[in-house]
């Protein structure tokens, strides 16, 4: 089955962690067709074990080694991604003007939002309007030419780590694996 796995709080090319270094992480791990997309922790895989979340444990394990911090894995397969996609949470529920980016953050587990949608950070650059699952949508505004994270409204609030992501990073890599026609391998 195709995965792609979002690691928190990481850049490739600092702290040690160079491209060739992750994907060598994930080959150790069992993970096969290996691919790290920009320089944000976005990497997809074949893998064929059967606990997705024993080899994110190890995943997170081997890359603190390298940058000396535990930072989480989150991992989606393929087809539940396209789901999202086609799902276009976007259209609905958020207010669309003057927006700069669309986001999606992931959890590792269900999100239990104990607050009311839609939740906006003070400065108003970021509109978070709908949880569903492990996944929270929001968009952001520049604001005096900055914009913030709705990572950092769910992390400060219900006190879970969790990864944000551009709407277009995520539809780039589905159309990217779309393209290759990418299956996996036996």
């Amino acid at each position: 089955m195709i995965y792609i796995a979002f690691i928190r709080n990481v850049m490739i090319g600092r702290e040690g962690l160079l491209q060739k270094t992750l994907t060598t992480i994930f080959e150790r791990a069992g993970c096969e067709n290996v691919k790290s997309y920009l320089s944000t922790g976005n990497v997809s895989f074949n893998y064929f074990g059967d606990n997705i979340q024993l080899l994110a444990t190890k995943l997170e394990s081997e890359i603190q080694k390298i940058i000396g911090r535990k930072e989480d894995v989150f991992i989606r397969d393929l087809d539940y991604l396209k789901a999202i996609k086609d799902n276009n949470y976007f259209s609905e529920g958020a207010t669309l003007e003057n927006v700069y980016e669309r986001c999606i953050t992931f959890a590792a587990d269900k999100i239990k939002c104990s607050f009311l949608l839609p939740v906006y950070s003070k400065r108003k650059d970021v509109e978070l309007f709908k949880i569903v699952d492990s996944e929270a949508y929001s968009v952001t505004r520049l604001i005096d030419g900055r914009t913030s994270s709705a990572g950092k409204i769910i992390e400060k609030e219900l006190d879970i780590r969790v990864t944000t992501r551009n709407w277009n990073t995520i539809d780039k890599i589905i159309d990217k694996l779309n393209s290759n026609n990418q299956t996996p391998t036996a």
